[in-house]
């Protein structure tokens, strides 16, 4: 069976070493931002899909490092040597993150500046033969935005990322919590992460594998979760990093039913995940399902739009009527209420919506969603 190899942890000077070094190259995500040419409001479009003309300039660091990290492009020594040392090549090849020979580099790995901090991935590429860690989409970049500004808003004491994959979420939470989970059910993925973790030298977040909750011992002030939510009826929910399932839901509707066992009061969930629209206009009737006997606990800020497109995922075996089915996505806020329990819509036709947060800079853009979750939090 084809695999890559995982990443692997060398001593942490030499991997902070290597951190510097791309910081001082301009491997940065406003960097890259400008080397795109865009404005990061939705993510920085790192997908070749969304930017076929952009042409990479070898001699400008930033270029070298997207098109051999993010396109996965080989790059010939000769473009690499001004700006790396032959010691930080082969640190980067004990780590796993590049293959040399005698004339090119090549990585079988993705890259990301994110956050100011670099995350590791499998890349985006489907590889049939093992679970992979998921690349960073937009999405990824989204849910992290909202994670960091919202628990810089009140710092919480344990956090628990659930789907953590290759740890993203669970690193960006570590600056505002004291102590952080990440669990995820792929061994590969948690490998990833725990690189991760490594590599950005942060020493307050632990990850497991298990399944969804499991092992960790709760409760948190802060659950976290973008898990598989992609409808496949070809493969089982969390058998790969997009499959929720024949419907999408089946994972997260696991997180919500335990919420009430696991999320302290006061405390904050938040989730990135789809539903298929019951044309209710919000996911109220699935929370009111899954919270069961416990929704009117909870108070509930859906911020989802219409997502016209997600049944059309190329790799994905559609399950009968899938095609015909509009999908409402975005995140989800959630809270043990003081009284009975109040269900806010906070969304806005998918052309303002809440892929519209990032000012061109990289930071908070003020707009109606990210106002109303801000307020919202802050009042718990």
């Amino acid at each position: 069976m084809q695999t890559i190899p995982e990443p692997t942890a060398i001593q942490r000077a030499s991997m902070q070493a290597v951190v510097k070094r791309f910081r001082e190259i301009g491997y940065t995500y406003e960097a890259c931002a400008k080397r795109l040419g865009v404005d990061p409001f939705f993510g920085i479009p790192f997908n070749t899909l969304r930017r076929p003309d952009w042409v990479p300039d070898p001699k400008h660091g930033t270029d070298l490092l997207i098109s051999l990290f993010i396109n996965g492009n080989s790059i010939p020594l000769s473009e690499a040597d001004p700006f790396f040392s032959a010691s930080d090549l082969d640190d980067l090849a004990k780590m796993a993150l590049i293959e040399i020979s005698d004339t090119t580099i090549h990585s079988n790995l993705s890259l990301f500046p994110c956050f100011n901090h670099y995350i590791v991935t499998d890349t985006i590429q489907i590889h049939p033969h093992f679970n992979q860690a998921m690349w960073l989409f937009a999405g990824s970049f989204i849910f992290g935005t909202v994670i960091d500004h919202l628990l810089s808003c009140k710092t919480r004491e344990r956090a628990l990322d659930l789907c953590t994959g290759a740890g993203i979420h669970a690193l960006i939470a570590s600056r505002h919590c004291r102590e952080v989970i990440g669990i995820d059910n792929n061994p590969r993925a948690v490998a990833f992460a725990n690189f991760n973790k490594a590599f950005n030298a942060i020493d307050n977040v632990e990850f497991l594998v298990g399944d969804v909750y499991k092992p960790a011992e709760g409760p948190f002030d802060a659950i976290l979760s973008h898990p598989p939510y992609i409808p496949d009826a070809g493969s089982q929910s969390g058998s790969n990093f997009w499959s929720g399932g024949a419907t999408g839901n089946e994972i997260v509707q696991r997180i919500i039913a335990d919420l009430p066992v696991h999320l302290k009061d006061p405390g904050i969930c938040l989730i990135f995940s789809i539903f298929p629209d019951l044309n209710s206009h919000s996911a109220q009737p699935y929370f009111d399902q899954w919270l069961s006997g416990h929704s009117t606990r909870f108070d509930i800020l859906d911020n989802s739009t219409r997502m016209p497109g997600i049944q059309n995922t190329p790799y994905v075996e559609k399950s009968p009527g899938c095609r015909e089915t509009v999908f409402r996505g975005g995140i989800f806020a959630l809270r043990q209420s003081q009284q009975t329990g109040v269900y806010e819509t906070n969304a806005l036709p998918a052309s303002q919506a809440c892929y519209h947060i990032f000012a061109p800079d990289g930071s908070i853009a003020s707009n109606h969603e990210m106002d109303r979750l801000t307020a919202w939090v802050m009042t718990r």
